[in-house]
């Protein structure tokens, strides 16, 4: 059996961090508030509002225990808590010949993501791939 290998574009993702998660700390490190930082940025690029996060964590802590970066997205690889969790299912209940580690894990907020990201590390332009469906077609 011969070692899978990452594509082109794959391999050369890996030389530097991609611009756009350089955007995301930037904004992230410069995001508004009321109070700390009225001049901030509100990111309007994302499904989250975080004008109405207190709004938010006062009512969920009603049910449950969150915090504010619950309620945000996290790495592009995942929650660093999710993804320790995720590791430490894997080792407990599949007795991995290698212990999986966080660094192993990347969680997608859907399966399209996931299989673009498959997708971006293992193809070449013009491969094609099958796909079964049903599928979500957006």
């Amino acid at each position: 059996m011969s070692t899978p290998e990452l594509s082109t574009g794959a391999l050369a993702s890996l030389k530097k961090e991609p611009i756009i998660f350089k955007a995301y700390s930037w904004i992230g490190n410069n995001s508004y508030n009321k109070d700390t930082n009225p001049q901030g940025i509100v990111n309007a690029g994302i499904a989250a509002n975080k004008t109405i996060t207190p709004l938010l964590v006062d009512k969920l802590n009603s049910l449950a225990k969150v915090i504010d970066s619950d309620l945000e997205y996290n790495s592009p690889y995942g929650g660093p808590e999710l993804r320790s969790e995720i590791a430490s299912i894997f080792n407990r209940h599949f007795s991995p010949a290698a212990p999986v580690i966080p660094e192993d894990i990347v969680v997608t907020n859907g399966c399209t993501t996931a299989i673009e990201m498959l997708a971006f590390a293992t193809c070449e332009p013009g491969d094609r791939i099958l796909i079964p469906t049903p599928c979500y077609a957006a």
